[in-house]
């Protein structure tokens, strides 16, 4: 899910690229303006809703012995912290991938509802290494 708006942030440089911006906010995985208000099941299930088909179409384009290299932040849904790497570790399956490697590093609290969802507990950035399931 996403700590930035990435439509807002993109949207000058796509309008003079002449890029769909529209399309980008209807095709955006995990945007915030879509999970805000959501409790944490139902924002973390439509996160996996959003997110397994592009983890399927990875693993399709996935050469045998190859890896797939992912980074994605924690961030918050529904008043809690979302932890990215446990989530990818539950999800990958289902894709037919398996979690063989993280590396992390403490990020800061961006999103104002982070310091309570946090609890003193650092929000991470991941470095996620992805293979086909053995």
């Amino acid at each position: 899910p996403g700590v930035y708006d990435y439509v807002k942030h993109h949207e000058t440089r796509m309008r003079w690229l002449g890029l769909d911006v529209e399309g980008f906010s209807r095709s955006e995985i995990g945007a915030q303006r879509r999970l805000a208000g959501q409790d944490f099941a139902r924002a973390a299930g439509r996160w996996d809703k959003e997110l397994l088909p592009c983890l399927k179409a990875m693993k399709r384009a996935l050469a045998p012995k190859g890896h797939i290299i992912l980074v994605i932040a924690d961030t918050v849904l529904g008043g809690r912290a979302w932890l990215a790497d446990r989530a990818l570790k539950d999800l990958s399956p289902r894709a037919g991938l398996e979690l063989i490697a993280v590396a992390s590093q403490a990020r800061p609290l961006f999103l104002p509802s982070a310091r309570a969802a946090f609890q003193g507990k650092p929000r991470r950035e991941h470095l996620l290494v992805l293979a086909h399931k053995s």
